[in-house]
C-alpha cells in the first residue's frame, strides 16, 4: 500500500512556495496599476505580500524539517493574505464609481447589444 500524501509533503511544499512567489508578483502588479485608493490598497497589498512571504518561509522550514509544527503559522498567513487582498478589492471602484473610460466602454457595449 502506498501512503496517501499530506498537504505538507515535500514536493507539494516546494510547489506551494513557487506558487506564492507568483502570487506576490500578481499583488505587485495590482499595486503598480493603482487598483484603488493608494493608502488602503498599499496597506492591503503589503499585508498580503507579508503573508505570502511568511508562507514561503514556512514552506522552506517544512522542506528542511518535515516534522516541524507549522499549523499556526499557516493559519495566520491565510488570514493575512485574505484580509490583505480584501482591502484593495474593497476600495476598487465598482458601479457608478468606475472611471470615465470604463463607464464609456460600458455604455458603448450596451448600445451595441
Amino acid at each position: 500500500m502506498f501512503r496517501y500524501p499530506t498537504i505538507t509533503d515535500r514536493p507539494f511544499e516546494a510547489l506551494w512556495a513557487l506558487a506564492k512567489v507568483g502570487m506576490i508578483a500578481n499583488i505587485a502588479v495590482l499595486l503598480s496599476i493603482k487598483v484603488g485608493t493608494p493608502r488602503l490598497a498599499l496597506f492591503g497589498g503589503v499585508l498580503a505580500i507579508l503573508g505570502h512571504l511568511i508562507r514561503v518561509a514556512v514552506s522552506l522550514v517544512t522542506e528542511a524539517r518535515p516534522n516541524a509544527s507549522v499549523d499556526t503559522p499557516i493559519i495566520i498567513t491565510i488570514m493575512q493574505m485574505l484580509i490583505g487582498l480584501a482591502l484593495p478589492l474593497k476600495v476598487t471602484p465598482h458601479g457608478p464609481e468606475r472611471s470615465e473610460h470604463s463607464t464609456a466602454m460600458g455604455r458603448a457595449a450596451s448600445e451595441v447589444g
